[in-house]
């Protein structure tokens, strides 16, 4: 086999003239809000409050549901506008209260607070909230399987997100009581 130096210098110097340095692109987006939904949990895109594991005195409490933007973070706190499904909620205001959200500043996550309160029929109906994220100033919708989140709202012992038969057998809401 012969050794061709000549080939080797071409070779390197095709190499050095086929690199060439160039800024970075970013990609810019304009800023969106979803519901944080982690994937580690069975339940991620709604909860079940049950004030019957609170204690009797606890009249109202605020349910924190976690929302996250994407694209860049911004200087300034930037509000979140969101709102009930009106035809696929049944809670009566009396039960809720939709507190003020943000995107605090220089911050990528941030909580959704609602306010619920234990009234006389929550011991036997169970109400439906869902929420929806609305387009805002400075924010617009983000992951389109992501702008909605389920809140239920009862006074009776429910079925734990985390109750497992093969651990604990068949649910029932005495065996849970004990």
């Amino acid at each position: 086999m012969r050794f061709y130096p000549y080939t080797v210098v071409l070779f390197l110097l095709m190499l050095c003239m086929a690199c060439e340095k160039k800024d970075l692109m970013s990609f810019q987006l304009d800023p969106k809000v979803y519901f944080y939904k982690d994937n580690r949990t069975t339940n991620n895109d709604s909860i079940v409050y049950s004030f019957a594991i609170k204690p009797d005195d606890l009249q109202t409490d605020t349910i924190r549901i976690p929302i996250r933007i994407m694209g860049e973070a911004a200087a300034n706190e930037r509000k979140v506008s969101y709102s009930i499904v009106a035809d696929k909620s049944d809670a009566i205001p009396a039960n809720y209260e939709l507190l003020p959200a943000s995107i605090p500043a220089n911050s990528f996550s941030s909580v959704i607070p609602v306010k619920i309160t234990r009234t006389a029929d929550l011991k036997s109906k169970e109400y439906r909230l869902l929420l929806r994220i609305n387009n805002s100033e400075g924010l617009t919708t983000g992951v389109d399987n992501q702008l909605t989140y389920l809140i239920r709202i009862n006074d009776f012992l429910t079925r734990p997100a985390s109750w497992s038969d093969a651990y604990f057998g068949k649910y029932s809401a005495t065996k849970f009581a004990l």
